[in-house]
């Protein structure tokens, strides 16, 4: 697998099993998560599958008993955070800020990560700019 990866990505926390899926359950917006998730399967690959952990839930890959995610959630009472494996550019910042989605601040740790906070609205009225950056992030992952 790719060097950049994130050591995220080997994470033994990871579970396939939803031992951490009850923390999450509670989130008043963890049902926003589904439904993306629900989007993503729908427009993506159907192989991919939903991580629960003790910080954040991840979409990826279950290979080689690992799991492998390119991207991660954190639910909240909120609004939730999203963050995207990504390579930053000026363009993919853009096309962030345009739609109107709420841009953090790159983290650059573990291969690099888009941060986006989503309020309840985004996901039904900003989907098809959030499916197209998955996209962008399963493509680099899969690479």
């Amino acid at each position: 697998m790719n060097e950049q990866k994130s050591n995220v990505n080997k994470n033994k926390e990871y579970s396939d099993n939803g031992d951490y899926e009850y923390k999450w359950k509670n989130k008043k917006n963890y049902p926003m998560v589904l439904e993306l998730f629900k989007l993503i399967k729908h427009s993506i690959s159907n192989n991919i599958t939903l991580f629960y952990n003790k910080k954040y839930i991840a979409i990826g890959f279950f290979e080689k008993n690992q799991a492998e995610g390119f991207v991660r959630f954190t639910p909240s009472n909120d609004d939730f955070l999203i963050r995207l494996k990504i390579p930053q550019s000026i363009e993919i910042d853009e096309n962030i800020k345009n739609a109107g989605l709420k841009l953090g601040k790159y983290q650059e740790d573990f291969g690099g990560y888009y941060r986006i906070y989503l309020s309840n609205n985004d996901i039904s009225n900003r989907k098809n700019i959030l499916i197209e950056l998955i996209k962008i992030a399963y493509l680099k992952y899969r690479m």
